[in-house]
């Protein structure tokens, strides 16, 4: 029999993380095989959510001064023209800053669970199965 080493690499919901790798690493004892080495890490995103916050408020308060000026219609033609074209622009620009958020608090939500397994398995047709049939169960 040779050694059978299985590097695993997952994105789990953040809460159910430790749940998750302690499972797995019981489904692959059970089926023989033992865990090397095992990760779970985090991204920390809290600088870049608290820019983006800020950002996404300057941007909700000028445009809500754009629409003001929009609104009162007063002015030349050529600063209504003006005005508009920026109004679009700060909500094109929120748009971004808004999806980027998302994605952000995807990414808070998410763990990455790096497992390293390692099964020892007979040469031949059933090389693989244990790590395979961890997984599976799992």
């Amino acid at each position: 029999m040779q050694p059978d080493n299985q590097e695993l690499k997952l994105q789990v919901e953040a809460a159910k993380a430790r749940d998750f790798a302690d499972r797995m690493d019981k489904a692959v004892a059970g089926k023989g095989g033992e865990v090397s080495s095992r990760q779970m890490s985090a991204e920390d995103l809290s600088k870049q959510i608290i820019d983006i916050e800020a950002r996404i408020s300057a941007k909700e308060a000028l445009a809500g001064r754009l629409l003001e000026i929009l609104k009162r219609r007063e002015g030349k033609v050529a600063d209504l023209v003006e005005a508009e074209r920026a109004y679009a622009e700060v909500q094109e620009e929120l748009d971004a800053a808004r999806s980027t958020m998302e994605e952000y608090s995807q990414r808070v939500r998410m763990s990455e669970i790096t497992a390293n397994y390692q099964a020892v398995r007979p040469s031949g047709a059933a090389a693989g199965r244990p790590v395979a049939d961890a997984l599976s169960a799992a």
